[in-house]
């Protein structure tokens, strides 16, 4: 039979039966199904967003992933998370005291560099919190990590301190020019790891509290319990910066 416009369902619609289930308020969302959407749902539920969708299986999808995980792979990935938050924390330092002409310890080194510097030193071992959980053995294994990033970021910096006081003349212009770092008090040399060790493992007081509310409780991960921390390290950096500059050499 060839096909007429005329015998289309829609151009008949007193032959259509009504379905109460089309109808919109029967919609789950409206009608308080157990099917309808929480008051508390937000993108991070989408099934497509990996495995955070999983709220009820992610305590079960990380013990599958962390029995699956080689110890040599956790290692390795732990150590370049680590390696990698060093320099990016000296970048952090470059990056903000060229943002003034001619270098120094300007408004920007004092204050903008510390917060730079805190965020790119803990961006690796927050990137393990955020995407890779099950290399998570222990939550405390943060704030070591963190810790031991202040440490060698420290005494990194110190050591360049050190080539810059030593060089000659040719060379002090280019590395205060790159690393920003004038005539700094003896004193303060002496305070610099600690005070880069302390401040980190501030941060990874808050690493820890992310991962134990997160992924350590079998839930998505939400950095916001870990933010007070940040800050904090923060404000110890900036107030040591302030009596770097204010107190006399």
């Amino acid at each position: 039979m060839p096909h007429d416009l005329n015998r289309e369902p829609t151009q008949h619609p007193e032959d259509i039966l009504p379905d109460d289930s089309n109808r919109l308020d029967e919609e789950p969302v409206r009608a308080g199904t157990p099917d309808a959407a929480v008051v508390g749902d937000h993108v991070g539920d989408e099934p497509a967003l990996r495995w955070r969708a999983m709220a009820p299986h992610t305590a079960t999808m990380i013990d599958e992933r962390r029995a699956a995980t080689r110890p040599w792979a956790r290692r390795l990935i732990w150590a370049g998370a680590i390696l990698v938050s060093v320099p990016a924390s000296i970048f952090g330092l470059v990056s903000s005291t060229l943002l003034v002409e001619g270098a120094g310890w300007g408004l920007t080194a004092v204050v903008l560099g510390p917060l730079v510097e805190q965020m790119l030193r803990i961006a690796g071992l927050l990137w393990i919190v955020e995407k890779r959980p099950w290399l998570i053995t222990r939550g405390g294994d943060l704030i070591v990590a963190a810790c031991l990033v202040g440490v060698v970021y420290g005494v990194t910096v110190v050591g360049l301190l050190s080539v810059a006081s030593l060089a000659d003349d040719r060379w002090v212009p280019f590395l205060r020019l790159f690393l920003g770092l004038p005539d700094i008090p003896l004193w303060a040399r002496w305070v610099l790891v600690p005070m880069h060790t302390m401040t980190a493992g501030i941060a990874g007081l808050g690493l820890f509290r992310i991962y134990r509310s997160g992924p350590g409780a079998g839930l998505a991960t939400d950095t916001a319990p870990g933010f007070a921390w940040f800050v904090a390290a923060m404000v110890v950096h900036v107030i040591f910066n302030v009596a770097l500059v204010a107190l006399p050499s």
